[in-house]
């Protein structure tokens, strides 16, 4: 299997379960892709799953492409993120603590005292 991810591990864990098969025997190959719109993770491994299930039944090569628009709204995301701050002044140049929460499927906390 050809396919442009950034984990080329979980499309062939993905594609060798729904064919039934050790990962062993599913052969994945992965072009160098870039960053530039994200998603490249895991958001398309349906897709491989659905081509290597048409490969498999067909025994022959299947080419899955989808157009742009398509593309963009299924891989073309990121992930969520929340961030809140607070910030106490003690004059308006001089800032005394930071304190800063962000959030991206888990918490992650910073106390910065300066």
């Amino acid at each position: 299997m050809i396919s442009s991810t950034h984990a080329p591990q979980k499309h062939q864990k993905y594609v060798s379960h729904v064919l039934g098969l050790p990962m062993s025997k599913v052969v994945y190959k992965t072009k160098r892709i870039g960053g530039g719109f994200g998603g490249k993770e895991t958001r398309s491994a349906f897709i491989a799953a659905a081509a290597s299930v048409s490969s498999y039944l067909l025994n022959r090569p299947v080419r899955l492409t989808l157009d742009r628009d398509v593309d963009m709204m299924i891989t073309g995301q990121r992930h969520s993120f929340l961030g809140k701050y607070k910030v106490l002044l003690i004059s308006n140049t001089l800032v005394k603590l930071v304190w800063f929460f962000e959030r991206q499927n888990v918490a992650v906390n910073f106390f910065f005292p300066l």
